[in-house]
């Protein structure tokens, strides 16, 4: 497992100085928000002369996974994480990914 680092997060969160790559991801995130198709053709074809295929694709099943999961978050009204919520998953999944806790053993009784 690979965790960037704050800085690099922020950086690219905020787009400065990104890598051709990094460029690339962006485009596919903003053609997922694109609703007139030649913008958003002209987008993904830009990502596509940077990006490999597998990477395109596995980009788009990224983005479509958290659209999904941010609009049903917005239509079932989950509570948005704190700062604080937030930094913590961040510091879990940096260590153990997405793997839940280990199960507790049964209590004999």
């Amino acid at each position: 497992m690979c965790y960037l680092g704050r800085e690099t997060v922020e950086r690219v969160l905020a787009r400065r100085d990104l890598t051709a790559r990094e460029t690339a991801f962006w485009q596919l995130i903003d053609a997922s928000h694109e609703r007139q198709e030649p913008a958003r053709r002209s987008l993904v074809m830009r990502a596509a002369e940077v990006l490999t295929p597998d990477e395109s694709y596995l980009a788009s099943l990224v983005i479509a996974l958290f659209n999904f999961y941010n609009t049903f978050v917005d239509l079932t009204g989950v509570d948005e994480l704190t700062v604080q919520g937030y930094e913590a998953s961040g510091a879990r999944l940096s260590t153990v990914g997405y793997a839940p806790p280990p199960a507790s053993p049964p209590v004999a009784g």
